[in-house]
């Protein structure tokens, strides 16, 4: 190993150290967190083994670090591929960190959490309403779509639906984020919807929040299935945003 690096010239052995050091960096906040587990879990109102399982889901990156797309789940093509052989696609960074962040929060909660992500560059295929001939004049760059179904000790349940969706500018971006934020004019298609236990529900826009970030516009809607109060639903609608 040591005579690898020596034949390094000074800039890559600089870069070698370099890419050595942030990695053990950004490690390290993970490895200090071991040490205080207890006094996160009294912080939050938790039991240590929420936050252990929380620490677990995002040190592992389970919120999908790499995704098939399809709607049954199974591997997919991406339009322009001629669908010889699955698309592996690896969802963006930040997008990466939210889902990670959002489900720790959720298992720290208390709640049973399963998770779908989907990928896509077709919106106008993924999509219903006005917002679906928004897309078939004005295509999106790509599309990410999350859903997260909760479950409590109780049983009663709550639909979770993440859409990120990328327009190819900001006036774009914001025509869509205005369409979209305005109620009953569609949306991005929630994964439930094409299969599954959930498939008959439909998300009716009570409990909604969105944003954007440049380009790309987010929103988050909560489904509660069964009865669920209100105040624990806009609770799961914050802990969502994005």
């Amino acid at each position: 190993m040591l005579h690898l690096l020596r034949e390094l010239s000074p800039k890559q052995r600089s870069a070698v150290l370099a890419s050595y050091l942030g990695w053990t960096l950004d490690a390290f906040d993970f490895f200090l967190l071991i040490f205080l587990v207890t006094d996160v879990a009294q912080a939050f109102g938790v039991s240590v083994t929420a936050i252990t399982i929380a620490i677990t889901v995002a040190g592992t990156g389970t919120a999908a670090v790499t995704i098939y797309s399809s709607p049954s789940g199974s591997s997919a093509s991406l339009p322009g591929e001629g669908g010889a052989r699955p698309a592996r696609l690896s969802v963006s960074a930040e997008i990466r960190h939210n889902l990670n962040r959002t489900e720790a929060t959720l298992l720290a909660s208390g709640y049973k959490v399963n998770l779908d992500v989907s990928f896509d560059k077709n919106c106008a295929a993924n999509s219903y309403g006005q917002v679906h001939h928004f897309f078939l004049s004005d295509p999106c760059k790509w599309l990410a779509r999350a859903s997260l179904t909760l479950r409590d000790s109780d049983h009663a349940a709550a639909l979770i639906a993440i859409s990120w969706v990328s327009m190819r500018n900001i006036a774009l971006a914001k025509h869509y984020k205005t369409l979209v934020d305005s109620p009953g004019t569609g949306n991005i298609t929630e994964l439930t919807r094409l299969g599954g236990p959930y498939r008959g529900v439909r998300f009716n826009g009570e409990f909604y929040s969105s944003g954007r970030a440049g380009t790309v516009v987010w929103n988050a809607q909560v489904q509660p299935v069964g009865r669920l109060p209100v105040t624990v639903t806009m609770k799961i609608l914050r802990d969502s945003r994005q």
